[in-house]
C-alpha cells in the first residue's frame, strides 16, 4: 500500500534531509515536494475537489517560514477543510519559541520539530517517520 506525503520546504537543503529521512523508512516512493505555502494549498485543493478520501495524504511535513503563503496559512487553511482531518501535519521550523510552537498546535500540527535538533542528530526525523510508517500499516490493514 503506498502513502503519499507531501512535503512543504523552500530550502534545498532541508528538503533533501526529509525526504532522505522518509526513504529510510520506506515512505519515500510517493512524494509530492512543494516549495510554497500557496503551491500546498493548490495541490491540497485539487485532492479535495477530486473528492476521493483515498488521496489524503498520509502525512504533511510543513516549514512555517515560507515564500508567499505561510506554512501558519496553511495550518489555518487545513483547519477550514475537514476533509484533511485524517491528516498527520508536522511542522518542522526554525522557530524555537514556545508561543510559536502553540500556536502551531492550536493550528492543527500534531508534532512540531525543531530544525536544530536536525543538526545534533539528523536521525531524529528517521525515527519520527518510522513511528508514522508503522501507524500508516496499523490503521491500513
Amino acid at each position: 500500500m503506498e502513502y503519499e506525503v507531501v512535503v512543504v520546504e523552500d530550502l534545498d537543503a532541508d528538503r533533501v534531509l526529509v525526504e532522505d529521512a522518509l526513504n529510510a523508512v520506506g515512505l519515500g516512493e510517493d512524494v509530492k515536494s512543494l516549495r510554497t505555502g500557496a503551491q500546498a494549498m493548490d495541490y491540497l485543493a485539487e485532492l479535495e475537489a477530486d473528492h476521493d478520501k483515498a488521496r489524503v495524504p498520509l502525512l504533511l511535513v510543513l516549514d512555517l517560514i515560507l515564500p508567499q503563503v505561510s506554512g501558519w496559512e496553511v495550518l489555518d487553511w487545513l483547519e477550514q477543510h475537514v476533509w484533511f482531518a485524517p491528516m498527520v501535519r508536522l511542522v518542522l521550523s526554525k522557530l524555537e519559541d514556545s508561543a510559536s510552537m502553540q500556536r502551531a498546535y492550536s493550528l492543527g500540527a500534531h508534532a512540531y520539530l525543531c530544525k536544530a535538533a536536525l543538526q545534533h542528530d539528523p536521525k531524529i526525523l528517521t525515527r519520527v517517520f518510522h513511528g508514522y510508517w508503522l501507524f500508516a500499516q496499523r490503521i491500513g490493514s
